[in-house]
């Protein structure tokens, strides 16, 4: 907090957490007590320290505002700040594996592919999925695309796609 122009004698002012901020105190930081700022003759900067709960949860930045009330000795200008929490954590990324089986001659394989998201989200996370390259009918069973759905904390899917094996036809007689 800033006094302009500097008093020739002490000015006090209370200070209090607004609560008005985004920020949620006891999970974002930790509850500012109130207090009373008091600058000596001549002094003119002031500091009131919130302190910041760390997380791992990937957020939009949120603010922490303090407010003045009335002063003793000067006038208040600006009678709130508000500070940013400023999130630095990373964002989920989903990422698919590259699964391989043999075909076979007969019946049919599960092909399982495993979507990892990681890190976790504290949120749900949605992501579509849909058939590849190969031939459906042909390589294998058709499957509808769709969409699949990681809880707040799930970090792995599974979607199975059937296999067909080559047929493959007998040379004729006599070769």
């Amino acid at each position: 907090m800033t006094l302009a122009p500097a008093s020739d004698k002490p000015v006090t002012a209370p200070y209090a957490d607004s609560r008005t901020g985004a920020a949620t105190p006891g999970v974002d930081y930790t509850a500012l007590t109130p207090g009373t700022l008091t600058f000596a003759a001549g002094e003119t900067r002031k500091t009131i320290t919130v302190s910041v709960i760390g997380d791992t949860a990937a957020e939009s930045d949120e603010t922490v505002v303090v407010a003045l009330g009335k002063a003793d000795g000067a006038a208040v200008g600006t009678a709130a700040g508000t500070g940013t929490i400023a999130d630095d954590d990373t964002v989920s990324a989903l990422s698919i594996d590259s699964p391989r089986v043999n075909e076979g001659d007969a019946g049919t394989v599960n092909l399982a592919f495993t979507v990892t998201l990681a890190p976790a989200s504290t949120k749900e996370v949605t992501v579509e999925y849909a058939g590849g390259a190969a031939t459906a009918g042909v390589d294998y069973t058709a499957f509808v695309p769709g969409t699949l759905t990681f809880a707040a904390g799930e970090t792995r899917k599974t979607v199975t796609v059937r296999v067909i094996p080559e047929r493959t036809t007998p040379p004729p007689p006599g070769r």
